[in-house]
């Protein structure tokens, strides 16, 4: 587990806090998976379907049973150690009376580790009391618990990479901000627009560069792909001025003579406020094919496709250059 999974997964916890007596369960299920996904991964256990069919071996007889676990977990290196996730939902604080079921579920089943987790506050005299008449391993969890454990998984990384992990993280919330709301890109200044685009395309697989904030060469990105078995290279030039400035021909022409010196396959152009009318009108057709022309849209777009892909929503196979130059012009 990194930094970036480390803050999400906290994420995660603070949002079924927020949400523990929300009577739809499947969310909050949901959400409980992707942080025991982290969690027990970094254990070394992998996470299965929520409900599972194992086989018990006993000489040469064998015996079938379905357990009801919400989910179920798999060491990496030893088949024969598993262990089950009951989410239990409840209102009020876990005492005896709520979690004998569970217990009794745990004793018949003979699942070597069982994790009960619940939404609510648990009796610390629970634990021991009534724990101990468990053949089974049993650990009853609620969420402070969770957020501690978390607390102790060490994350720790060189300083400057610690810096740019921070940074992506950041970006990260701030792409997903920009999906739900595109008004919030007009809130950043010029320089963290680019630091946005630059990581947002590196999540689709782009080798990316951001240049220096001065003496950039006339370009803000450097990005690299492998796109239909061939190495293209392609520039990003980004204006972002909250003045409402519009890009004019003298800066685009600029921008082409450096696709053409640097021998790149096309270069991509972002003015969030658009261009003057006599910017398209002295384009050649070379000129239009080496550069395409987008706008705030562009990075909205950029935005919403990026989330849609952090939070595991299919999303169809793309070509790297359709989806860097779709919707410009």
């Amino acid at each position: 587990m990194d930094y970036i999974d480390k803050e999400k997964t906290y994420s995660e916890i603070e949002w079924v806090q927020q949400n523990s007596l929300n009577p739809d369960r499947t969310q909050i299920k949901q959400r409980l998976f992707n942080i025991f996904e982290k969690l027990l991964e970094h254990d070394g256990y992998k996470m299965s379907n929520s409900q599972a069919r194992l086989n018990q071996h006993f000489g040469d007889d064998e015996l079938v049973f379905f357990i009801r676990f919400d989910f179920t977990a798999i060491n990496n290196k030893n088949y024969e150690d598993w262990l089950g996730v009951i989410y239990m939902h409840n209102a009020k604080v876990i005492d005896g009376s709520s979690i004998r079921g569970y217990l009794h579920n745990a004793n018949i089943q003979k699942c070597p580790r069982q994790i009960i987790v619940t939404n609510t506050i648990i009796d610390n005299n629970i634990r021991g009391q009534v724990l101990k008449h468990v053949s089974t391993k049993i650990e009853l969890i609620d969420l402070l618990f969770l957020k501690n454990w978390l607390s102790k998984i060490d994350t720790s990384i060189d300083k400057i990479e610690e810096v740019n992990i921070i940074l992506k993280a950041v970006n990260d919330r701030i792409a997903k901000l920009i999906a739900e709301n595109p008004k919030k890109l007009l809130e950043l200044e010029w320089r963290d627009t680019e630091r946005l685009v630059a990581d947002v395309l590196s999540e689709f697989g782009f080798l990316v560069e951001l240049t220096p904030s001065s003496k950039d060469g006339g370009k803000d990105i450097i990005l690299e792909c492998i796109n239909e078995d061939s190495k293209k290279s392609y520039i990003i030039e980004i204006k972002h001025w909250r003045s409402g400035q519009r890009v004019g021909s003298s800066l685009v022409r600029d921008f082409i003579n450096v696709i053409v010196n640097e021998k790149r396959d096309k270069g991509l152009y972002i003015s969030t406020f658009g261009y003057t009318d006599n910017v398209f009108e002295s384009l050649t057709e070379i000129d239009r094919h080496l550069v395409r022309f987008g706008d705030q849209n562009k990075i909205v777009g950029l935005c919403k496709m990026y989330t849609k892909k952090r939070t595991g929503i299919w999303i169809p196979e793309f070509d790297k250059e359709q989806l860097l130059f779709e919707g410009t012009v």
